[in-house]
């Protein structure tokens, strides 16, 4: 199962964002919210970022694969691949404050979503 690939790897990143945040709240001796410091917001943020839009993206992906007997998913490939580099970037530019990045990681993330779901939409209406 070629959704399964890509939420392996997606739940690697989501458990390194999950430890960013864990470590920072014993640093800093945060148990909720971000104690005022502007950096712990950012990282705080990339971690609930990724939280609400993985999840879409991926059942989005198995529903598709789950309806569709293809014998050559390449392009499955191509859009697991795709929304682990968009939300790498998007992690990325968050978490340093890189406007670009989150910009490219989100439309990106965006565009994935946008995608299934009108694959999965194209399915029903000429199944």
């Amino acid at each position: 199962m070629i959704t399964g690939l890509f939420a392996g790897i997606l739940a690697l990143l989501f458990l390194f964002l999950s430890a960013m945040v864990i470590r920072q709240r014993f640093a800093r001796k945060v148990s909720l919210g971000n104690g005022g410091a502007e950096d712990f917001q950012r990282l705080i943020r990339t971690h609930a970022n990724f939280a609400e839009y993985v999840p879409m993206a991926l059942i989005l992906m198995f529903l598709y694969e789950m309806q569709t007997y293809i014998q050559t998913p390449w392009h499955l490939y191509i859009i697991g691949g795709a929304l682990v580099v968009a939300r790498g970037l998007h992690a990325w530019g968050l978490y340093k404050g890189g406007f670009y990045e989150r910009v490219i990681g989100t439309s990106l993330t965006l565009l994935v979503i946008f995608a299934l779901a009108m694959m999965l939409i194209v399915k029903f209406v000429t199944a």
